[in-house]
């Protein structure tokens, strides 16, 4: 796991040395340079025409707490204007309470004209049984109805992994192959990954943590369920 850091750093990981296709521009800035003014924006991100601003707090995303939501994320920030861009900046760690130096915003390249987004889990995240479950919005357009909790009309996929059939949403498969891919790439089974698929079909990677695992344990008659499921499902 020793490829997980803040979100921002994971991210910029990712970009690195998983699928740069997948992961749109970004950038980190830490509470630290912030409040000594070294801050400016690369080239990608100036040629952005909507970012958005993120949370990458170091408290976030921990194996035992991940305080999903808790932090504000600020959309449709047009990066050529720099006092909307500093304000929203402030807003984000402002809602850290008090940021540590460390502490960092993501400026990233919004995902526009999103057909699907959500979350994709690669095991249950109460039982921690071997299934993906894919809870995620196609109607609405937002970037973030089901992360903020706001969106209604929602739907969820759940498939054991031994499965051997596709996704009937042809949609959700390349979502599929990637998280396995992921769990490769971090060496990890229990990830929580943020996505967006845009109206094209193309595949954005919002996030990657891992799911919180504190005091779970799998039951081993849910693995054995989970196995058998691979002649039915």
């Amino acid at each position: 796991m020793s490829r997980f850091s803040t979100k921002g750093n994971t991210l910029l990981t990712l970009r690195e040395h998983f699928r740069p296709q997948n992961i749109k521009p970004l950038q980190c800035i830490t509470y630290e340079d912030w409040q000594a003014g070294k801050f400016s924006l690369t080239s990608e991100i100036l040629s952005s025409k909507q970012v958005i601003i993120r949370s990458s707090a170091l408290s976030e995303d921990a194996i035992k707490e991940s305080k999903a939501g808790q932090f504000l994320s600020i959309a449709h920030i047009n990066p050529k204007e720099r006092e909307c861009l500093e304000q929203a900046i402030r807003e984000v760690f402002e809602s850290y309470g008090t940021p540590n130096a460390g502490d960092q915003v993501i400026i990233q390249e919004q995902v526009s004209d999103i057909a699907i987004s959500g979350v994709l889990f690669t095991a249950d995240i109460d039982t921690l049984a071997p299934y993906f479950v894919i809870n995620y919005d196609d109607s609405t357009g937002s970037h973030d109805s089901i992360t903020s909790g706001t969106g209604t009309n929602l739907k969820t996929y759940v498939r054991a992994k031994c499965s051997p059939y596709p996704c009937k949403d042809n949609r959700l498969n390349e979502l599929l192959s990637t998280a396995t891919e992921l769990e490769q790439f971090f060496n990890y089974n229990l990830l929580d990954i943020e996505f967006a698929i845009d109206n094209a079909g193309k595949l954005f990677i919002l996030q990657v943590r891992p799911i919180v695992k504190e005091e779970k344990k799998l039951d081993p008659r849910i693995e054995n369920t989970a196995e058998n499921l691979s002649e039915d499902f």
